[in-house]
């Protein structure tokens, strides 16, 4: 996935867009965004875990464990039948469209849960040397 964002980048600012400079942000600004400037765990506040998926805070603002099979009906999702202390009962879940739960007060959607986070301190390119005699 790291891979496929770099190259996505990389086609976007040499080739597309020269000189437009996009980048993945730090793990320091991706958490700043979802935290949203308050100083708790989420930007709803500070996160109680129930068991092992099961964290009622989350249900409001992310698909996790505990909820990502409430409703889900798609054909292609991941047996949990067997996971312990799930927040909702179910027996399939799976990843969610966009933008189902409510944003953060930035108006940023799923900024925790089922999401893939890609960010640039994971894929800095070490600095290039010089080669030669």
């Amino acid at each position: 996935m790291g891979h496929q964002a770099r190259e996505a980048l990389d086609e976007l600012n040499g080739e597309r867009f020269p000189g437009l400079e996009v980048r993945l942000p730090s793990e320091a600004k991706w958490e700043r965004a979802c935290r949203a400037g308050s100083e708790t765990a989420t930007w709803l506040g500070d996160l109680e875990v129930l068991g092992e998926r099961s964290a009622p805070l989350l249900h409001e603002i992310a698909w996790y464990g505990g909820n990502s099979g409430d409703g889900y009906d798609l054909d292609q999702g991941r047996d949990s039948s067997g996971w312990k202390e799930k927040q909702f009962p179910h027996q399939k879940a799976g990843t969610r469209r966009v933008s189902l739960k409510k944003p953060n007060p930035r108006g940023l959607y799923d900024m925790l849960g089922n999401v893939w986070v890609c960010r640039q301190d994971a894929f800095q390119r070490p600095p290039q040397r010089e080669v030669g005699p």
